[in-house]
């Protein structure tokens, strides 16, 4: 798996694409939860590189399955506007517009 926000989102969009008659029911669907659940799983390593949360003390820092959720709501967001406009943007160019306005940042080691 990639090791920068930027890199993981981008693979998870190039597997979105290339599966879009399995997914875009699922991405383009009313069904918020199935939404949420869906991208938490995608999201779930993207939670180290939360920028908000890497400089407060351990005992500050909120549960991970918190910032999951947090995220999830701007990527299923993301993956809607995505479908709206047709998929014409490419996976790369959208990963940085949600890496942009979600605060995730590269420069921290993944583990």
């Amino acid at each position: 798996m990639p090791q920068t926000p930027d890199a993981m989102v981008t693979h998870i969009l190039y597997h979105l694409r290339d599966r879009k008659k399995d997914f875009l029911p699922i991405l383009a669907g009313e069904n918020g939860d199935l939404l949420r659940y869906f991208s938490r799983t995608y999201l779930a390593r993207l939670a180290e590189f939360y920028l908000p949360c890497r400089d407060l003390p351990e005992t500050a820092l909120p549960p991970e399955d918190f910032i999951l959720n947090y995220l999830s709501f701007p990527f299923t967001g993301m993956l809607r506007w995505w479908i709206k406009n047709k998929l014409r943007q490419s996976p790369e160019q959208l990963a940085k517009y949600f890496t942009a306005v979600t605060g995730l940042v590269a420069n921290k080691k993944a583990p």
